[in-house]
């Protein structure tokens, strides 16, 4: 038979305690970010975006947020998320932008904004990994991000502003190029 242990109540409120120092200390509390994306297609073909959370090494990004499904979650999640995937499309010259994106993230864990070379399915996305010619992957910042997505050297690349405060006249913004 099974007897519980007793444990004097300063030692459970004690425990407790500890235990949320090590969760905080350790990154396991989600942060909220919010941000503001722009994004131009500066090539002559469509462009099919998706978001993602990037976490380090063995960590976990935070909560499941449809909106920051990468292409994997898709691949392996719901229905929904599957028909939710035709929509994510910027025509070649067009401009797209998603205003107040709220996410929940862990530590060491950041927004990502991928941007594929043509209109493609879930599986075409898929098969593009990381350094892919027809993919280019965008760190985002919380606040305001400008990125004007384009080829370069027979790859696709982008030029970011993030946080330019908005000047009524005039006002230089310097890009940082991402390849």
């Amino acid at each position: 038979m099974f007897t519980p242990c007793k444990v004097h109540p300063r030692i459970a409120v004690g425990g407790v305690i500890a235990l949320a120092v090590v969760f905080l200390l350790t990154g396991c509390v989600a942060r909220t970010e919010t941000y503001d994306i722009n994004i131009h297609n500066g090539t002559t073909q469509p462009l099919t975006i998706t978001l993602a959370k990037e976490a380090g090494a063995g960590r976990m990004p935070g909560p499941y947020e449809s909106a920051w499904a990468s292409p994997e979650d898709v691949a392996i999640g719901s229905s929904t998320d599957r028909e939710w995937w035709d929509r994510q499309l910027v025509p070649a010259g067009k401009d797209a932008w998603l205003h107040h994106l709220t996410g929940h993230f862990n530590a060491d864990t950041r927004g990502m904004l991928r941007c594929y070379l043509g209109d493609l399915k879930i599986e075409d996305v898929l098969s593009k990994g990381k350094g892919s010619p027809d993919r280019v992957d965008v760190p985002l910042t919380p606040g305001r991000n400008d990125i004007t997505v384009m080829t370069r050297d027979g790859h696709l690349a982008a030029d970011v502003e993030q946080n330019v405060p908005n000047f009524k006249q005039g006002g230089l913004g310097l890009g940082a190029p991402v390849y």
